[in-house]
Parts: structure tokens; C-alpha cells; sequence
């Protein structure tokens, strides 16, 4: 059957000289598997790595092969800076990890196109977009914190915070093995994403003491969460 659907490509692998088996997030369909023949003399942009297309496949039992594709963006800017390279990566490990095959989610593949459009922009620092993406992605994923108020006992004093428990905790709750200090700053800007529709996410900087700590909050958050190993961020501190 052929089906017609729009995606981006997270992995690619080559198949003997001239094939590739494919990785893709789709609109439609979620993640698939889809395989790409002869792309020395055709489909060469669209069987490739962070190439979002326009996309007509055969649809077989357990996998798909791409026909034709026509590319929206190809982001040829994130791959001129190892840094932008990097990250960009990273937000495509994150949904190949968390994606679910032939089960569909727009609102997944709305953010990883937002992010790294902002990555390619260029306007904000990296580890921002990072953050931002993780926090909405674990909100999208049912991992949403609960910032209200204290989560032990409903007080309106918020000076902690414990991944491990989901939220924030007041000085009189300190018995959370994993609480960690949060500022009001950290905290304004977590809620504001949460509140936020995708497309206004990557809409705002963070200046450097508000964003380390809201940056570190958020990688113990993903840590706590998102049970795996991310090569991308071993690479990136390598480098």
C-alpha cells in the first residue's frame, strides 16, 4: 500500500554500496523503519540524517520503502558547527529513544522541529534550547511537575525541589533523598514552559545565573525520568 506522510530522519546506516536503512518520525505513523534503495542516483537529500520531507512510501508488514520525497528543510546550517551539530543530535537521540513505532504523536515531532529550527537560528545558548526541550518533552510524555506549591503539604514556599517526588518542596517537607535548592527564577521559567504552546517555546534567553540553575535542574529531571545513556551527551563532553 502506499501511503503518503511528512518526517524527519533521526538515524541513517548503510545497506551493502547503495541502500540505507532509515530511521523516521513521522506525522502520521510515528516512528518507522524505512528502507531507501539506490540513493547514489535518487532521494539522496531526503535519506539523510535531520533531512525533513515531504514523503511517499510503500507501506510492507513490519517496516516501510521510501518511493519519493521531496525535502522541507534540511538544516545544511546546524551541520556547519560541531556545538549546533552535537545538540541537534541529541534532540533527535531523545526521540528515537522515547518514539513509539507505528503509534502517532505530532505534538513529538512539533518540538523536535521547533528545536532545532532554533538551533539553526542561532539566537539562543544551546543549553537553554536543551533544557527547553527536555521539559516539554517530559511534559508531553506525562512527567509533568507539579510547581504549584509544596507537594508534601500544599504550602505556597517553594525553595526546594525533588525530581524523584515531581515538584517542589517547602523548608518544612526537607526529607526527599534528591531535593535540591530552586530559586524563584528557575522556578518562573519552568512554569512559563509549561504553560507555553511549542510554537512559542524557543521565544527567550536565560541570563547566566538563572540558567545554570535551570539548566541543572533539568538534566537531575531527565536523569530521574529517562532511563538511558545518551551518547550524544558523552560526545559532547569530550569536546
Amino acid at each position: 500500500m502506499i501511503v503518503e506522510t511528512r518526517g524527519i530522519v533521526l538515524q541513517e546506516s548503510p545497506i551493502r554500496e547503495k541502500d540505507k536503512r532509515l530511521l523516521i518520525y513521522t506525522k502520521d505513523f510515528g516512528k518507522i523503519v524505512c528502507f531507501a534503495k539506490n540513493v547514489r542516483k535518487r532521494n539522496v537529500a531526503v535519506a539523510s540524517v535531520l533531512s525533513y520531507s515531504d514523503l511517499r512510501l510503500f507501506q510492507n508488514r513490519d517496516s516501510y520503502q521510501l518511493i519519493e520525497g521531496t525535502v522541507l528543510k534540511s538544516f545544511e546550517h546546524v551541520k556547519e558547527d560541531i556545538f549546533s551539530l552535537s545538540y541537534a543530535m541529541y534532540l533527535l537521540e531523545f526521540i528515537s529513544y522515547v518514539g513509539k513505532e507505528e503509534l502517532e504523536n505530532k505534538k513529538l515531532l512539533k518540538l523536535l522541529i521547533y528545536g532545532i529550527n532554533a538551533i539553526e537560528k542561532n539566537k539562543i545558548n544551546l543549553d537553554v534550547i536543551k533544557s527547553v526541550f527536555d521539559l516539554k518533552l517530559l511534559q508531553i510524555l506525562g512527567f509533568e511537575p507539579d510547581l504549584s506549591a509544596c507537594i508534601h503539604c500544599g504550602s505556597n514556599e517553594r525553595v526546594y525541589f525533588s525530581a524523584i517526588d515531581g515538584g517542589s518542596i517547602c523548608s518544612m517537607c526537607k526529607h526527599s533523598k534528591d531535593m535540591v535548592s530552586i530559586d524563584e527564577g528557575s522556578l518562573a521559567v519552568m512554569e512559563h514552559i509549561l504553560r507555553l504552546d511549542i510554537e512559542g517555546l524557543f521565544s527567550f534567553d536565560l541570563k547566566e545565573g538563572v540558567r545554570q540553575k535551570f539548566t541543572d535542574i533539568i538534566d537531575i529531571y531527565v536523569k530521574v525520568h529517562i532511563d538511558y545513556k545518551f551518547k550524544t551527551l558523552e560526545f559532547l563532553k569530550s569536546i
